[in-house]
């Protein structure tokens, strides 16, 4: 550790948080390597290791308190930390904020801070772009006049050599071109135009699950009923049901559920036995039973020669 009494600087910023990363750069050489893992017992590196895990999500990343308690806590050794501690922080700096900080794991929260940031950037040019698309969407006639006005006075907050009836002339010209491009609405469907309708959305293709308390309604009742038996219906709603809610994936999501119970119940209906189908058949031993007693009606029945005389 340094003892100077002009203590440098974080090695990370003040900002640096990486908590929300739940996995830490490990470079497996540079450790293997190292003096630490050289020198030192099994208990000590495995107390280095902690407390380089627990300073990857502290505030600063890469840093820990300098508290012996808070210390012994963090790398979870409950007795004996003052023997193994110098060996334990071999390579930590104190710094002026009066924490101290390991060299390779502020390194690599660094390296992480950057990519975070510039992954933070991305999303906030794409969410703009998403933002600036939607409001070049909108027809211009459906737009209020405040954005006109809020328009031309951006265009006067120009340096003073603009003139502001050039600015306010190429507004109007830009419009006036927009307005142009809008091609008039059909008459064939016999409706007249409508200046405030925009173009026509494009149907959602996303399926949804099916919702928990889901019933078919009156016209899948109907369906159901020209295909089941009444006692079987609500049988087949609560499977339907059980096993929609029940399964996962990307086949779990459908766009009609109406459809989806219909094949439903023509599935249900080809596997729904006929009438004779469902007689009861009798058991095994009830058939032996049957068996038995016809062929001893059989045996009680004289037999008769040609001659006309009962044969025993």
């Amino acid at each position: 550790m340094t003892s100077d009494t002009t203590l440098p600087d974080p090695l990370t910023p003040p900002e640096c948080d990486l908590r929300d990363f739940a996995w830490m750069p490990l470079d497996v050489r540079r450790l293997l390597t190292s003096e630490t893992w050289i020198l030192c017992n099994s208990e000590t590196k495995v107390a280095a290791v902690n407390l380089w895990c627990e300073a990857w999500h502290q505030v600063p990343a890469g840093s820990i308190p300098d508290n012996d308690r808070i210390l012994a806590h963090l790398a979870q050794v409950k007795i004996g930390w003052g023997k193994i501690k110098n060996d334990v922080l071999a390579g930590w700096v104190k710094c002026a904020d009066g924490r101290l900080y390991h060299p390779v794991v502020c390194e690599k929260a660094r390296e992480s801070w950057g990519n975070k940031q510039a992954q933070r950037r991305r999303t906030e040019a794409a969410r703009a772009a998403r933002q600036e698309k939607r409001a070049d969407d909108i027809p211009l006639s459906s737009r209020s006049q405040s954005d006109v006005t809020f328009s031309v006075t951006e265009n006067v907050t120009e340096p003073v050599t603009t003139s502001v009836t050039d600015n306010v002339t190429s507004s109007n010209r830009t419009d006036q071109n927009r307005t142009d491009n809008i091609s008039p609405p059909s008459l064939r469907s016999g409706y007249p135009p409508c200046a405030d309708e925009g173009p026509p959305s494009k149907p959602d293709k996303r399926g949804t699950r099916l919702p928990a308390d889901w019933q078919p309604g009156e016209t899948g009742m109907s369906y159901a009923l020209c295909h089941l038996r009444p006692d079987k219906i609500s049988d087949e709603i609560e499977k339907f049901r059980n096993y929609w809610c029940a399964k996962a994936g990307r086949d779990a999501t459908k766009l009609d559920w109406n459809a989806t119970w219909r094949n439903w119940v023509l599935t249900a209906k080809q596997h729904t036995p006929t009438p004779r189908e469902t007689a009861k058949k009798p058991s095994p031993m009830a058939w032996m039973f049957e068996e038995a007693e016809r062929r001893k009606r059989a045996e009680s029945i004289p037999t008769i020669d040609p001659n006309g005389r009962t044969l025993q």
